[in-house]
Protein backbone atom coordinates (compact mmCIF):
# COMPACT_ATOMS: atom_id res chain seq x y z
CA UNK A 1 0.00 0.00 0.00
CA UNK A 2 1.47 3.14 -1.47
CA UNK A 3 0.55 6.12 1.92
CA UNK A 4 1.10 9.73 1.01
CA UNK A 5 1.43 12.31 3.36
CA UNK A 6 1.04 16.10 1.96
CA UNK A 7 3.17 18.87 3.72
CA UNK A 8 1.11 22.27 2.60
CA UNK A 9 3.76 25.24 2.94
CA UNK A 10 1.66 28.64 2.95
CA UNK A 11 2.20 31.95 3.41
CA UNK A 12 4.65 33.52 4.77
CA UNK A 13 7.13 31.28 6.42
CA UNK A 14 10.07 32.48 8.49
CA UNK A 15 12.56 31.35 11.02
CA UNK A 16 10.05 31.26 13.69
CA UNK A 17 8.44 28.59 11.66
CA UNK A 18 11.32 26.40 11.41
CA UNK A 19 10.90 24.16 14.28
CA UNK A 20 7.30 23.44 13.21
CA UNK A 21 8.54 22.32 9.37
CA UNK A 22 11.12 20.50 11.24
CA UNK A 23 8.56 18.78 13.00
CA UNK A 24 6.28 18.18 9.81
CA UNK A 25 9.03 16.57 8.17
CA UNK A 26 10.30 14.69 10.98
CA UNK A 27 6.84 13.20 12.04
CA UNK A 28 5.86 12.86 7.92
CA UNK A 29 9.09 10.90 7.64
CA UNK A 30 8.93 8.54 10.49
CA UNK A 31 5.39 6.92 9.34
CA UNK A 32 6.92 4.87 6.51
CA UNK A 33 4.94 7.13 4.07
CA UNK A 34 6.37 9.39 0.54
CA UNK A 35 6.19 12.58 1.18
CA UNK A 36 5.09 15.54 -0.90
CA UNK A 37 5.93 19.36 -0.07
CA UNK A 38 3.11 21.51 -1.62
CA UNK A 39 4.33 25.24 -2.06
CA UNK A 40 1.48 26.07 -4.35
CA UNK A 41 0.21 28.79 -1.44
CA UNK A 42 3.69 29.66 -0.54
CA UNK A 43 4.12 34.00 -0.46
CA UNK A 44 8.03 33.89 0.84
CA UNK A 45 9.77 31.53 2.54
CA UNK A 46 13.52 32.32 4.26
CA UNK A 47 16.52 30.38 3.92
CA UNK A 48 16.02 28.78 7.18
CA UNK A 49 13.31 26.46 5.46
CA UNK A 50 15.85 25.76 2.42
CA UNK A 51 18.18 24.30 5.01
CA UNK A 52 15.06 22.28 6.40
CA UNK A 53 14.24 21.23 3.13
CA UNK A 54 17.84 20.16 2.14
CA UNK A 55 18.31 18.44 5.29
CA UNK A 56 14.55 16.08 5.13
CA UNK A 57 15.57 15.80 1.70
CA UNK A 58 18.52 14.00 2.71
CA UNK A 59 16.90 12.24 5.98
CA UNK A 60 14.50 10.67 3.38
CA UNK A 61 17.10 9.18 1.15
CA UNK A 62 19.08 7.54 4.28
CA UNK A 63 15.67 6.02 4.60
CA UNK A 64 14.96 5.15 1.36
CA UNK A 65 11.92 7.25 0.22
CA UNK A 66 11.47 10.22 -1.80
CA UNK A 67 11.03 13.59 -0.99
CA UNK A 68 9.08 15.25 -3.65
CA UNK A 69 8.21 19.48 -3.54
CA UNK A 70 5.78 21.03 -5.68
CA UNK A 71 7.59 23.82 -6.99
CA UNK A 72 6.35 26.49 -9.55
CA UNK A 73 9.09 27.78 -11.30
CA UNK A 74 9.67 31.07 -10.60
CA UNK A 75 7.79 30.84 -7.15
CA UNK A 76 9.03 31.42 -3.62
CA UNK A 77 10.48 28.30 -3.25
CA UNK A 78 13.01 29.28 -6.46
CA UNK A 79 13.57 32.92 -5.12
CA UNK A 80 15.03 32.08 -1.82
CA UNK A 81 17.27 29.37 -3.59
CA UNK A 82 17.91 32.49 -6.22
CA UNK A 83 19.28 34.57 -3.03
CA UNK A 84 20.64 32.07 -1.61
CA UNK A 85 23.48 31.13 -4.50
CA UNK A 86 21.66 27.58 -5.18
CA UNK A 87 20.38 28.80 -8.67
CA UNK A 88 23.61 28.87 -10.34
CA UNK A 89 24.86 25.66 -11.92
CA UNK A 90 27.98 25.53 -10.71
CA UNK A 91 26.96 25.42 -7.02
CA UNK A 92 23.56 23.45 -7.37
CA UNK A 93 20.32 22.83 -9.19
CA UNK A 94 16.64 21.57 -8.53
CA UNK A 95 16.14 18.55 -10.14
CA UNK A 96 12.93 18.89 -11.35
CA UNK A 97 10.23 16.10 -13.30
CA UNK A 98 7.68 18.38 -14.34
CA UNK A 99 6.36 20.75 -11.84
CA UNK A 100 7.68 18.51 -9.07
CA UNK A 101 10.91 19.05 -7.31
CA UNK A 102 12.56 16.11 -6.42
CA UNK A 103 16.14 17.10 -5.21
CA UNK A 104 19.22 19.39 -5.23
CA UNK A 105 22.44 18.51 -6.92
CA UNK A 106 25.56 19.66 -6.70
CA UNK A 107 28.28 19.92 -9.54
CA UNK A 108 31.08 17.09 -7.48
CA UNK A 109 33.75 18.78 -9.72
CA UNK A 110 33.63 21.86 -7.36
CA UNK A 111 33.34 20.20 -4.34
CA UNK A 112 36.41 20.32 -1.75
Amino acid sequence: MHVQQVIRWKGHLTIRDGARSARDFLEALSTGAEVTVDTSELQSVDVCHLQILVAAHSFARCLGKRLEVLAAPGGALDEVMNKAGLSNPLDAQLLRNGGTWTGIAFDERNAA
